[in-house]
């Protein structure tokens, strides 16, 4: 590798080391850490994802039910606040590492779509854009049979 790349890419390197989105990731991974319950609860979830991702690499059909169970699954596990504050900032960090990438790509002539993120970036935003959605129709939900005086 040509040493003024490595010394570019290091640079760069440490740069995102210290930026808030990698801060705030390091942070709330570490709060994740903590609790235990919360850890288990993600693990669990993850599995679901990579065994329904490895069943549809396989050629296999997922069926409505295991995806009525993973979201399901999802739901409860973006109640968590441990869990939804480490999955946002991933979310977040991954954004920018794909703007990184456009920035790093645009010279060489290579557009990245702005839509879609790539590889496991992307199933795990979706996984967390899935989980705040789903928090969001739950506290609905909640609200509409939440019991106000009055009312």
């Amino acid at each position: 590798m040509d040493p003024r790349i490595r010394v570019k890419a290091e640079e760069l390197g440490k740069m995102l080391a210290a930026s808030e989105e990698y801060v705030a990731l390091q942070k709330a991974r570490a709060v994740l850490e903590e609790h235990s319950a919360a850890k288990i609860m993600l693990n669990d979830v993850q599995k679901r994802q990579e065994a329904l991702r490895n069943k549809q690499m396989a050629g296999e059909e997922i069926t409505d039910q295991e995806i009525q169970d993973f979201q399901r699954a999802t739901q409860i596990v973006s109640m968590n606040p441990y869990v939804r504050q480490m999955l946002e900032a991933e979310m977040s960090f991954s954004r920018m590492l794909q703007q990184v990438q456009r920035v790093l790509f645009a010279p060489l002539g290579i557009e990245l779509p702005e839509d879609e993120p790539d590889g496991a970036e992307a199933t795990e935003e979706d996984a967390a854009a899935a989980a705040k959605k789903a928090e969001e129709e739950a506290a609905k939900e909640a609200r509409k049979r939440l019991w106000v005086p009055g009312r």
